[in-house]
């Protein structure tokens, strides 16, 4: 029988391979709409709204319940965060206007290493930043590095 925890990182490693699934069929979405139907912005704002519509249909008994109990400080990360992902969204649209596709998602990929810098300051007493996780996210960048200048 699998453990509880064993089982929470099990559903964490298949969460994460369909992300990455739904991500890069996202990608290649995303460049037919910026190449062939619409600007980046109105791509941008559309994807927010859908992305948003989707995820409180199906979440919104959780998210109503929870918002109740939200403190004020909780509320300021959440709107940070709400930005910081609009923002990236809107980059990653006017990224697919203007260059490849087999570019642009190997770079925005990178940024579970602006995470882990951040983390390493901020999140100290929550996440742990070890060696090896250091060691991939430099194996991850000469992986991106090789993709960019593999396509010019």
């Amino acid at each position: 029988m699998i453990s509880t925890t064993n089982k929470i990182k099990y559903y964490g490693f298949i969460f994460a391979v369909c992300a990455a699934f739904l991500y890069a069929l996202s990608a290649l979405v995303g460049k037919k709409i910026t190449d062939d139907f619409s600007s980046p912005m109105v791509a941008s704002a559309f994807s927010i709204l859908f992305g948003l519509l989707a995820t409180g249909s199906v979440f919104f008994g959780t998210v109503n319940r929870e918002a109740r109990s939200l403190a004020g400080r909780s509320w300021i990360l959440i709107s940070l965060s709400g930005c910081a992902s609009a923002l990236g969204v809107s980059g990653w649209y006017l990224a697919l206007n203007i260059t490849p596709v087999v570019v642009v998602a190997p770079i925005v990929a990178v940024y579970p290493l602006v995470t882990i810098a951040i983390a390493s300051l901020f999140l100290r007493g929550i996440e742990k930043v070890t060696r090896q996780t250091v060691i991939g996210a430099i194996i991850v960048v000469i992986g991106v590095l090789f993709v960019g200048f593999g396509t010019q």
